[in-house]
Formats: structure tokens, C-alpha cells, sequence
């Protein structure tokens, strides 16, 4: 996480990894606390669990209210 200013969720494609995002993280900083999330299944993340666009959704919630991020920014892409 790194930045400052209203939360950002950078998420990856898949397969990918949240590094990918690296170079955005760090040109959003400025303006956001940017948090890059990385997927379930897609290395170094845990491989068990849930894998649907579901579980996903319902990982993505709880990690979110773990930083009580209520309604942050979402920014993706496939």
C-alpha cells in the first residue's frame, strides 16, 4: 500500500499478478492510498478456496473491510 489521498484498489487481470501494477501504483500515489490486490489462485496468493467470480468478490469484501475501506475506488482491468 503506499500513497496518499481516498483508497484505490488496483486489480489485475487474469492470469496476472498485482506487480504488474506496480508502475500505476506508484503514479497514483500521489493523488490515493493505492492498495494493489492480488487474486486468489494467481501466484504467490493461496491456491485453495473459492476461485469463482463469487469468491473473488466475497475475498475482495472481507479484505477490504479488514482495512475498513467501506467504499474505496476500483480500478481493473481483463
Amino acid at each position: 500500500m503506499s500513497g496518499d489521498g481516498p483508497p484505490l484498489v488496483l486489480l489485475h487481470g487474469g492470469p496476472g499478478l498485482s506487480e504488474y501494477l506496480r508502475g500505476l501504483a506508484a503514479e497514483l500515489a500521489p493523488a490515493f492510498t493505492v492498495f494493489r490486490y492480488q487474486q486468489r489462485g494467481l501466484a504467490p496468493s493461496v491456491t485453495e478456496g473459492d476461485r469463482s467470480v463469487e469468491g473473488h468478490m466475497n475475498d475482495l469484501v472481507r479484505v477490504l473491510d479488514g482495512l475498513g475501506w467501506p467504499k474505496p475506488w476500483i480500478a481493473g482491468h481483463s
